[in-house]
């Protein structure tokens, strides 16, 4: 078994990198169990009740503008539709990662001591936590248009769905349109070609951000991403995370 150094780990929210500020990341994940035992009861009974997944997260940064407390609660904070992306080890395509979406931070304002602000919080996770695949990580330079590797994750059942994330952490190319597609394949493209199901891509115009969508019933084993400048000739820095998980 080849064990992954965690010096490796990165940590993406909406289009933020804080894999150089973070120190750690824990997870969890449970569902209630509503008791509906009754007088007439002959023994005790429980009803599944709803999915909690939560993501704590420690950090420490340099507090070089001054301003970072507020740069927190404009940015981050206000977790409207945030993508959460956690991968353990030194990351690389094809990788077992998590993602999710943000819909609740719960954090105390950051504390402030010699220029280092420090900070831990609490992301509750709006559906599931997904136990994912990291199908594209483009950092390290960003690039145009392209065509990545397929890779098998299995197919998803009309009882599942495609949970996906999107960080696009750098856009150049100013008025252009850059579009991120995944496409599936029953054969890794050797007689099914690729196609992108309905709602499976997003397009950026002038700007970075993050997507997060599902996309609902059965599909093919394997996945890919695309990428298209759709207008102009704009390059992105992104990541893409897919997980197949059951629908709530």
């Amino acid at each position: 078994m080849t064990i992954k150094h965690g010096k490796g780990s990165r940590v993406f929210i909406a289009e933020f990198d804080f894999s150089g500020e973070g120190r750690s990341f824990e997870i969890s994940a449970e569902t209630d169990m509503a008791e509906s035992t009754v007088f007439t009861s002959t023994a005790k009974e429980f009803v599944a009740g709803q999915t909690k997944n939560a993501v704590s997260h420690a950090g420490i940064w340099t507090n070089v503008d001054d301003n970072w407390d507020e740069w927190l609660k404009t940015n981050i904070f206000p977790a409207l539709t945030k993508a959460i992306s956690l991968l353990p080890g030194t990351p690389a395509v094809g990788d077992i990662c998590y993602n999710g979406e943000i819909k609740e931070i719960r954090a105390g304002r950051p504390i402030r001591v010699d220029d280092i602000c420090a900070i831990n919080a609490e992301y509750i996770i709006d559906g599931p936590l997904g136990r994912a695949n990291l199908l594209e990580y483009e950092i390290a330079a960003a690039v145009g248009a392209q065509t990545g590797i397929g890779q098998n994750i299995g197919v998803a059942s009309a009882t599942q769905m495609w949970l996906i994330c999107i960080h696009v952490v750098e856009y150049n190319g100013g008025a252009g349109t850059y579009r991120i597609a995944i496409q599936e394949s029953s054969d890794n493209g050797a007689t099914d070609p690729y196609s992108t199901p309905a709602g499976a891509s997003k397009d950026f115009s002038n700007t970075g951000g993050s997507f997060v969508f599902t996309v609902n019933g059965a599909r093919e084993a394997w996945a890919r991403v695309v990428t298209t400048q759709e207008a102009g000739t704009p390059t992105c820095k992104f990541l893409v995370t897919l997980a197949k998980v059951n629908l709530q």
